[in-house]
């Protein structure tokens, strides 16, 4: 189990060509050069809100609506993955989730996407 400590971190702006991302307060880079994004938490409520009011898409739904993007989720965090399916759903995509890599290869020769959303873990990633 990991264990949390607390940093100074100084908080940047995205800028105006990511102005529009949702739920992104900002980002910081760690000491190691990790660039690392910043929630905005109240977005980020706002969006897990509607999410809860919003009726789920469902794959017959999402066939027959032309122009919905699909995306597929790739995140051995249920956390992470569920909040992730949840935003992207909430703001309309299709979205398909997978629990790692060798479950993200399988869904992608089933069908296609637009994007895929994944983390990259390296041995480096775990002194963090």
């Amino acid at each position: 189990m990991k264990s949390c400590t607390n940093r100074k971190i100084l908080v940047k702006p995205l800028g105006r060509q990511l102005s529009r991302v949702k739920n992104i307060a900002g980002a910081t880079v760690l000491g190691n050069g990790m660039v690392v994004p910043i929630l905005n938490v109240a977005d980020l409520i706002s969006s897990a809100i509607k999410v809860s009011v919003a009726p789920s898409l469902s794959v017959a739904a999402e066939e027959t609506v032309p122009g919905i993007k699909r995306i597929l989720v790739a995140e051995d965090s249920i956390t992470a993955r569920t909040l992730l399916k949840n935003i992207l759903e909430s703001a309309g995509y299709y979205v398909q989730t997978a629990v790692d890599g060798i479950d993200a290869i399988t869904a992608l020769k089933g069908l296609e996407f637009d994007i895929v959303v994944s983390d990259v873990e390296n041995a480096q990633d775990e002194r963090l």
